[in-house]
C-alpha cells in the first residue's frame, strides 16, 4: 500500500517538487500507512496532516500535495469498485470515493404519482451558507446538503430547479408567497411551521462561541453577559439569547464572513454561530487566531421542508434518507465537516506507541542531564572570563548613560573627565570645561565660608554631600545635589576627585509649592488657617514684648450666598478673589489677611496702642468691601460683618481669640450688617445663656412640655374650612404658655431643630389618626426647617412616620417649607420634596416674599401650595407697595398653577380685598386664632362665614385692590 501511494504521488509532483518536499513526503506518506492511521479514511487524515505541512513548506506547494495525495489515495481505491464524488476542504478540491446508491426504494400509488406529475421541483438553497450550501461563481450548487439533493434527484428521477436565497428570512417569503415546492435547509420555528412541513433533522449541528483569543475564554453564554455578541441576523439563536440573556448586546449581522472579520480584529466581540460554518470560514480565509471559546448548549436541527399542499413530498423525501447508509452518510459529513469516522481506540497501539514515546522521553531526560553538566561546566568558566570585562563595561555604561552629571579632576581639583549629563546639565561642552577648575559654574549665592566647610570635610572624611546652587552656561541658576569623594591610591595620597550631581531645581520649585499649598489659599493667596496660627503666636509674642495690642478681625460677608447662587460658583470665586485683595490692600505692611475658607476672612492688626486705633483701619475696610464688584457684566454689592477681639486685653490663647472674634462678628450681623463689633464679656455672658436655653428646650421636648396649636384655614369663597396649620406651643411649668417666637430663633440650624420637627410632624399625624377615627376630615399643615430638610435620612424616616400612622390620608398631610430659611442646595432639597411627593404628601412654600431667592425657590422646589407672609396681607389695605407684593405673587402663583393661601387675614375687608385678587384661602385672626386641639372638632361644627365677609366690596375697595 505505501508503494503505491508513494509511486502515485510522486509521478504526480512537479519536477521543483520532487526534490524539495521527498523527505517530508515520505513521512507524511509513512504517517498514512502506519497502524495510528488504520482504518482511518485518508481524506479524514489529510487535513491534520497537511496543515503542519502548509506552514513548513508554504501554500505555493499545498496544491501540488493535494493533487499528488488524491492521485495515490484514488488509485490505492480503484480496486474497490467505487465511485467518484467531488467534495472541498478548506481551499482544496479533493476527489475521493462515496459507495454506490442502492435501489431498494419503494413507493404507495399515491407517492409514485406525486413524483410523475412533478418531474421538476422548485427547491430553495441558500447561496451561501458554507459548507452546508452554497452556489459558487458558476451557479453550481455545493456543499453537504448538495450531496443529499444530488442523491434525492438520482434516487427519484426528478430535476431540482434552484432557487437561491440569502437568509432564513427571504426562504420563510418565498414559502408565504407558494414561490417553491421544497425547502433545502431551513429553520423550524412557530412561523415556518405554520407554511411548511418537515423532514426528520438529517444532521445536528452545535452552536459555539467564536472570539480572537485574546481574552479568556467564554465557556457559556452566561459568561457573555454586558459583551457584544455577533449573531447571523434573523436566526434562532438571536431568539434565543434576546430571550434568555437579556444582558447580551446582541448585533444582527447580514454576512457571517464580516462577523467573523469584526471579531478577529477586536478582542471584545464574539461571534455565536453554527460550528461548521465557523470552521469553513476560518480554513477558507486564513483566521488562524479566531478559537472556539464555549458552547452554547444548543444545536441547529437541519432538515428539509416542503410547502403544505405538497405534503407527500416529505414522505418521499424521509423514505430516500431512510435508505442511505450510515457509513455513506458518515462519509458525506465527514468530508464537508471535518469528522472521523472511526471513534474507537486500538489499545495495542496505544501501548505499542506509549512505549516507544517513553522510551524518547528516557532518552531525552538522560540527554538533557549530560547538556547540563556541560552547560553547567562551560558557564562557569565563561563567568570567570567575563566578570572582569563586565566590570569595566558596566563602569563605563554607567559613567556613559548616567543622568547624573559626573566630573573627574586631578589632585589639583583641574577638570580632566566629564560625562554626557555633565553637558546637559550645565550647558558647558567638553572642549569648554576640561582643564578648567569647577569654581566656573559658582552662583554666587554662596560665601567662601560655604567652600571652605566643604573643602575641610573632602579632607577629614573623603567626601562631602549637600544641597549647592550653581550657574549654567547660559546664566540661569540652578540647585543640584552634589556628592564628592577623594580617590585615594595605595600609599593613601589622594590623585583625583569625583564628582556627581543630579538637577534638583524642579524639585525644589515643587518643595516651594508644595510649602505654598500648605500655607496659602489656593483660591485667593491669602494665608490659611495653618499660617494664620503661626502668624497668630508671634503676634502675640510681639504685643507681649512691645507692650502694644494686637487686634484679631473676624470678617464674614454679607449677600454673598444669593450672588454665589444667581451667578454661579466661578462668579462667587472672582467675587472672593477681589475682596481679598481689598482687605489685603486696606490693611498696613506687617499686617495679615487669611481665609478660612468659604466668605470667612481673618486679619490680624498688629502695633496697636489702644483700641480707638484700629477703628478707622475697619470704617476703611467697610466701606472698600461695600463699593461694587462687576460680575458677568453687572455691578453687584456684597457688605461685611466685622467681629474684633483684642490681646492681651483679651488675654487667652489664639483659639480663644479666634472664637471670641466669631461672636463678635454674630453680634454685627444680629445688629444689622456692614458694621464691626468689639468682643466684652456680656457678650460672652448672653452667648453663655443661649446655651443654657437651648439645654433647657432638649429638656423641655423629653419631657414632652411641648404642645401642638392648630389655626384653620377657610375657603373664603364657599366658606368652608379645608384644613389646619399645626403650631407649637410650650407649656413652660414656671411662665406658662410661651410662644414659638421666644424658642424657635433660638435652635434654628442646629440639630435640636430637627428632633422638634421631627416630634412636631409625628405629634401632627397622630392627631390627624384620631380625628379621623371621629369623622373630621382636615388637611394639616406642619413647618419643617431647611436643617431638616437637608438630613441625609429625611426621607427614610419621614415614611417611617407614615407607615406608623396608615390610617391617616397621606394627601392630608401637608409640610411647609419656611421660604425665609436659606436652603444650601436647592438640587439636594428637591430631589427631597419629590421623594416626599412620591410618599404621597404635599407641600408649600411659607413665608412667600421674605426670603433669600424667592424665584428661585419658586422655580427649583416643586410644591404646589404658595402662601403669603403675614406682613404684606397684614398692611394690604392701606399700603400700595404691599398691595402690589400681593397681587405680584398671586400673579406668580397662578402663572406656576400653584394654589395660594394667604396669611394675616385679620378682618372681613381683608378677606373681601383678597378675593378680588383671586386669592380664595385665607388664614389668620380674623378666621380663626390658634387653639388646641380638643376644641378643633367643637370649631369645625360650628364655624360659618360671618355676614361681614358676604357683603359686597365698595367701589372705593374695588378700585383700589382691582
Amino acid at each position: 500500500m505505501l508503494a503505491d501511494l508513494w509511486k502515485a504521488a510522486m509521478e504526480a509532483l512537479q519536477p521543483r517538487t520532487k526534490t524539495s518536499l521527498g523527505p517530508a513526503f515520505l513521512v507524511l506518506l509513512t504517517l498514512l500507512a502506519s497502524p495510528s492511521f488504520a482504518g482511518v479514511k485518508p481524506q479524514n487524515a489529510l487535513p491534520g496532516v497537511l496543515a503542519p505541512m502548509s506552514d513548513v513548506w508554504g501554500a505555493s506547494y499545498r496544491e501540488d500535495i493535494n493533487q499528488a495525495l488524491m492521485l495515490a489515495v484514488s488509485g490505492a481505491q480503484a480496486d474497490a469498485g467505487q465511485t467518484s464524488e467531488t467534495f472541498f476542504f478548506g481551499l482544496e478540491t479533493l476527489k475521493v470515493s462515496v459507495p454506490s446508491a442502492s435501489n431498494r426504494l419503494t413507493f404507495s400509488d399515491e407517492e409514485q404519482a406525486w413524483l410523475t406529475r412533478h418531474p421538476v421541483i422548485k427547491l430553495a438553497v441558500r447561496d451561501n451558507f458554507p459548507p452546508y450550501e452554497w452556489l459558487d461563481q458558476h451557479h453550481q450548487y455545493r456543499g453537504l446538503v448538495a450531496e443529499y439533493v444530488a442523491i434525492l434527484s438520482r434516487k427519484l428521477g426528478v430535476r431540482f430547479e434552484l432557487i437561491g436565497v440569502k437568509s432564513w428570512l427571504e426562504e420563510l417569503a418565498l414559502a408565504g408567497r407558494g414561490e417553491a415546492d421544497m425547502f433545502a435547509d431551513v429553520n423550524k420555528t412557530p412561523e415556518s411551521e405554520a407554511l411548511l412541513k418537515f423532514t426528520q433533522p438529517y444532521l445536528s449541528t452545535p452552536i459555539v462561541i467564536v472570539d480572537n483569543g485574546e481574552r479568556n475564554f467564554a465557556g457559556s453564554l452566561r459568561e457573555l453577559a454586558n459583551r457584544k455578541v455577533l449573531v447571523h441576523k434573523g436566526c434562532l439563536i438571536q431568539d434565543y439569547i434576546a430571550r434568555d440573556y437579556p444582558a447580551i448586546q446582541l448585533m444582527g449581522m447580514e454576512d457571517g464572513k464580516e462577523a467573523l472579520l469584526k471579531v478577529s480584529q477586536d478582542k471584545d466581540l464574539v461571534f455565536v454561530g453554527d460550528a461548521g460554518y465557523v470552521y469553513y470560514l476560518m480554513q477558507l480565509n486564513g483566521w488562524y487566531g479566531l478559537r472556539f471559546s464555549g458552547d452554547t448548549q444548543q444545536r441547529r436541527s437541519h432538515q428539509m421542508a416542503v410547502t403544505k399542499d405538497n405534503a407527500v413530498l416529505a414522505g418521499i423525501v424521509e423514505k430516500v434518507f431512510a435508505d442511505i447508509p450510515a457509513q455513506e452518510r458518515e462519509m458525506m459529513e465527514s468530508r464537508w465537516l471535518g469528522r472521523s469516522i472511526k471513534q474507537e481506540t486500538d489499545v495495542n497501539v496505544m501501548l505499542r506507541y506509549g512505549a516507544a514515546v517513553l522510551l524518547v522521553i528516557g532518552l531525552l531526560l538522560l540527554w538533557n542531564k549530560y547538556l547540563r553538566q556541560e552547560i553547567r561546566r562551560r558557564k562557569h568558566i565563561e563567568d570567570k572570563l567575563r566578570k572582569d570585562q563586565d566590570e569595566l563595561l558596566m563602569a563605563a555604561t554607567v559613567f556613559a548613560h548616567s543622568r547624573e552629571g559626573i566630573i573627574v579632576t586631578d589632585k589639583h581639583a583641574n577638570i580632566i573627565d566629564m560625562n554626557p549629563a555633565f553637558s546637559t546639565i550645565t550647558g558647558y561642552t567638553r572642549e569648554e570645561i576640561l582643564n578648567k577648575n569647577p569654581r566656573l559654574l559658582n552662583s554666587g549665592i554662596h560665601d567662601m565660608v560655604f567652600y571652605q566647610a566643604i573643602w575641610d570635610n573632602l579632607k577629614s572624611q573623603g567626601h562631602w554631600s549637600g544641597e549647592i546652587w550653581n550657574r549654567r552656561k547660559n546664566g540661569e541658576i540652578y540647585a543640584e545635589w552634589l556628592t564628592i569623594s577623594a580617590v585615594k591610591n595605595k600609599q593613601g595620597e589622594v590623585i583625583n576627585y569625583i564628582g556627581n550631581f543630579s538637577d534638583i531645581t524642579l524639585l525644589k520649585q515643587h518643595e516651594q509649592r508644595l510649602e505654598h499649598i500648605a500655607h496659602y489659599d489656593a483660591l485667593t493667596g491669602v494665608p490659611n488657617r495653618v499660617l494664620l496660627a503661626d502668624r497668630m503666636k508671634s503676634g502675640c509674642i510681639h504685643s507681649r514684648r512691645e507692650h502694644t495690642l494686637m487686634a484679631v478681625g473676624y470678617l464674614d460677608l454679607d449677600g454673598f450666598k444669593p450672588i454665589n447662587d444667581s451667578f454661579g460658583h466661578s462668579a462667587g470665586d472672582q467675587l472672593l478673589i477681589e475682596i481679598a485683595h481689598r482687605i489685603k490692600d486696606t490693611l498696613r505692611e506687617g499686617d495679615t489677611v487669611a481665609r478660612l475658607g468659604g466668605d470667612e476672612f481673618v486679619f490680624l492688626l498688629l502695633g496697636l496702642h489702644k483700641v480707638e486705633e484700629c477703628e478707622a483701619t475697619l470704617h476703611r475696610l467697610l466701606g472698600e468691601i461695600a463699593r461694587p464688584v462687576v460680575l458677568q457684566a453687572q455691578a453687584v454689592y456684597v457688605s461685611a460683618s466685622i467681629g474684633i477681639s483684642i490681646y492681651p486685653i483679651d488675654d487667652t490663647d489664639s483659639d480663644t481669640l479666634l472664637r471670641h472674634a466669631d461672636q463678635a462678628m454674630y453680634q454685627a450681623k444680629q445688629a444689622g450688617k456692614n458694621c464691626f463689633h468689639i468682643y466684652d464679656p456680656e457678650l460672652d455672658r448672653r452667648l453663655h445663656w443661649h446655651r443654657e436655653a437651648l439645654d433647657q428646650i432638649e429638656k423641655a421636648l423629653e419631657r414632652e412640655e411641648f404642645e401642638l396649636f392648630f389655626q384653620p384655614k377657610i375657603d373664603m369663597l364657599k366658606g368652608q374650612v379645608v384644613g389646619a396649620e399645626a403650631l407649637v406651643r410650650w407649656r413652660h411649668p414656671e411662665r406658662g404658655v410661651v410662644m414659638p417666637s421666644e424658642f424657635l430663633p433660638l435652635i434654628e440650624g442646629k440639630s435640636l431643630a430637627v428632633k422638634m420637627d421631627f416630634w412636631v410632624m409625628e405629634q401632627a399625624l397622630k392627631q390627624m389618626a384620631q380625628w379621623q377615627a371621629e369623622g373630621l376630615q382636615l388637611l394639616v399643615s406642619v413647618n419643617v426647617t431647611a436643617r431638616s430638610l437637608q438630613a441625609p435620612d429625611f426621607v427614610q424616616r419621614l415614611e417611617a412616620l407614615l407607615n406608623k400612622y396608615k390610617q391617616v390620608k397621606r394627601a392630608s398631610y401637608e409640610l411647609e417649607i419656611l421660604e425665609s430659611e436659606a436652603l444650601d442646595d436647592l438640587i439636594y432639597i428637591s430631589k427631597v420634596v419629590y421623594a416626599c411627593q412620591q410618599l404621597g404628601v404635599q407641600f408649600a412654600l411659607d413665608d412667600f416674599g421674605t426670603g433669600y431667592s424667592s424665584l428661585t425657590y419658586l422655580k427649583r422646589l416643586p410644591t404646589q401650595t404658595l402662601k403669603i407672609d403675614c406682613s404684606f396681607v397684614r398692611d394690604m389695605l392701606h399700603d400700595e407697595e404691599d398691595l402690589a407684593i400681593v397681587r405680584g405673587i398671586i400673579g406668580l402663583a397662578d402663572s406656576f398653577r400653584l394654589q395660594v393661601v394667604a396669611e394675616g387675614v385679620e378682618s372681613a375687608e381683608h378677606g373681601l380685598a383678597l378675593l378680588n385678587l383671586n386669592c380664595r384661602y385665607g388664614q389668620g385672626y380674623g378666621i380663626a386664632k390658634p387653639m388646641p386641639a380638643n376644641q378643633i372638632a367643637a370649631w369645625f361644627n360650628n364655624w360659618e362665614l360671618p355676614e361681614a365677609w358676604k357683603t359686597p366690596v365698595n367701589g372705593s375697595l374695588f378700585q383700589h385692590t382691582r
